[in-house]
């Protein structure tokens, strides 16, 4: 998290006074929990197992995949590796997206930067991911890419219907610095619960596989390169998700968890909770480190990882209701991965599909309409 500290930068002599309260406090409750040998597992036990268990492909005749295809599926959300592109084809299309995507005339950047040019020049100058968010909304080759025939009969397939929209995609760059992704589940997603767009049907369950992410590699993706890796069958049992909920509405065992880190790692991730500008810069990371350290807790016996191990154009395709997380890639060694994130259009209406982006009061509501971009694909 040393990349969110800097940018929250120095304090002032009340946020200092603030962060020092709030950390005497989790001191207090370090020692009190000591002396009670009481257990972090205290704390997340009051999570229940609130998942939507059943992943039944219905609704369609599976018209790609076989019947024992769709039952491994149904056991463990995921499935690959599948064949996409070529090596030649993934590598191009690698160096396209990273000119594209980091350059000026990236139409995000020229939305944020109407907003705010100082956080449009730090998100340039950081080549951070939210300049790789729904690049398909202005570029064709993406959003061929995206809607490869073979491809998207797969996920109609999986996903059990004819109408499928890919109402967002990402660009995700694992570079060789020792920074990996926490153990994390995205269970009706951020973005389903909060996003301006993102409304769940009337009388339509919303199931594990009724939103699937489509995981392309772009290069050689094994775990010295810093590939991803799952627990296969994990979104049966969402409490990794649910912990991360509870954290924010019960902010007293937020803070009894925080005590079991040493002193110095609770300032700083107090200071991250407390003064950090924006989702994307540091709370939804450190909800994903509070869920990754009780995470063997959790899942330690129940489910076996699987690292998504491709050739360049190759990709996987999973429920992001499975807990799961990324290496770090190994000195001299990176990764690009394009991720496309499909939904079941009987369950979810996306409306307008609104951008979120970053902007001086917070995150901005952006229509893409509003600036010439294509709110999603229909399928």
């Amino acid at each position: 998290i040393d990349g969110e500290l800097a940018d929250i930068g120095r304090l002032n002599v009340k946020q200092r006074m603030k962060l020092n309260t709030v950390q005497g406090f989790c001191g207090i409750l370090k020692l009190k929990n000591a002396a009670l040998f009481k257990e972090k597992s205290r704390y997340h036990s009051k999570v229940k197992k609130n998942s939507t268990t059943t992943m039944a492909v219905d609704g369609r005749n599976a018209r790609v995949l076989s019947h024992e295809d769709l039952v491994l599926f149904e056991r463990h959300g995921v499935m690959g590796p599948l064949d996409l592109l070529s090596p030649e084809e993934a590598g191009e299309l690698d160096a396209y997206i990273q000119r594209t995507v980091y350059s000026e005339s990236n139409p995000l950047y020229g939305v944020v930067k109407k907003q705010d040019k100082w956080e449009a020049a730090e998100l340039l100058d950081q080549r951070d991911i939210i300049l790789g968010v729904n690049m398909f909304m202005y570029d064709d080759r993406v959003r061929t890419v995206l809607s490869n025939k073979g491809m998207v009969n797969i996920l109609k397939d999986l996903i059990g219907t004819d109408g499928i929209n890919c109402w967002r995609s990402q660009l995700f760059r694992q570079e060789s610095d020792g920074k990996y992704t926490y153990y994390h589940q995205n269970v009706d997603f951020a973005d389903a619960s909060k996003h301006a767009s993102f409304v769940h049907r009337d009388g339509q369950p919303f199931r594990p596989n009724s939103a699937l992410t489509s995981w392309i590699s772009l290069g050689t993706s094994t775990v010295d390169t810093g590939t991803m890796t799952i627990l296969a069958g994990s979104f049966k049992d969402t409490r990794a998700y649910d912990l991360q909920k509870y954290f924010l509405n019960n902010i007293g065992d937020l803070l009894n968890t925080l005590s079991y880190f040493p002193m110095r790692e609770i300032r700083r991730m107090l200071k991250i909770f407390l003064f950090s500008k924006g989702g994307h810069r540091g709370k939804s990371k450190l909800l994903m480190r509070l869920a990754q350290f009780c995470y063997e807790d959790l899942f330690a016996d129940g489910y076996a990882s699987m690292d998504f191990i491709a050739r360049p154009g190759q990709y996987y395709a999973f429920t992001s209701f499975n807990v799961h997380g990324s290496y770090p890639s190994q000195p001299g060694l990176t990764r690009s991965t394009l991720v496309g994130r499909y939904v079941d259009d009987r369950t979810i209406d996306l409306g307008r599909n609104m951008l979120m982006l970053p902007g001086k009061n917070g995150v901005v509501k952006v229509d893409p309409q509003d600036h010439g971009l294509l709110p999603y694909i229909r399928l």
